[in-house]
């Protein structure tokens, strides 16, 4: 009977090791087949914390990040809350426990923005949908 037992348990092992694993390659393909993954990280920063805080500056980056995509439009469907040394989504600066994070969650991915930032990115992504809603005026 103990031979039985210690199959078993030797099999549970392998068996708990393989659903790891599974749950692993699941999460990698999440984030290979999720567009929001494409989004430019810090590792890219196009501004300085100074011109970061400049909205001219930060209107200007962001209209030209959601004309080339590499900025998606803003959600809507946001959460609030004191700042915890993430990493904003817009101009890649860390949000401090003195500012607001807005929290953004889409699908498996979770991001955050400076309320400045995402206000403006909200602006500009709202200013774009606008001009696609448009018709041609008739000549």
């Amino acid at each position: 009977m103990s031979s039985l037992v210690a199959r078993s348990r030797d099999a549970s092992r392998e068996t708990r090791k393989l659903i790891e694993r599974s749950r692993e390659l699941i999460a990698v393909s999440r984030r290979l087949l999720n567009p929001a993954w494409r989004v430019s990280g810090a590792s890219d920063a196009e501004l300085s914390p100074a011109a970061a805080a400049d909205p001219v500056a930060l209107r200007l980056v962001i209209r030209r990040r959601l004309r080339e995509d590499t900025l998606f439009p803003a959600p809507c469907r946001i959460w609030l809350g004191a700042g915890q040394g993430r990493f904003c989504v817009v101009c890649a600066q860390e949000i401090s426990a003195r500012e607001i994070e807005n929290e953004m969650i889409l699908g498996p991915v979770t991001m955050w923005a400076h309320l400045p930032c995402y206000t403006i990115w909200r602006e500009e992504s709202s200013r774009g949908q606008e001009k696609t809603l448009r018709r041609p005026q008739e000549a």
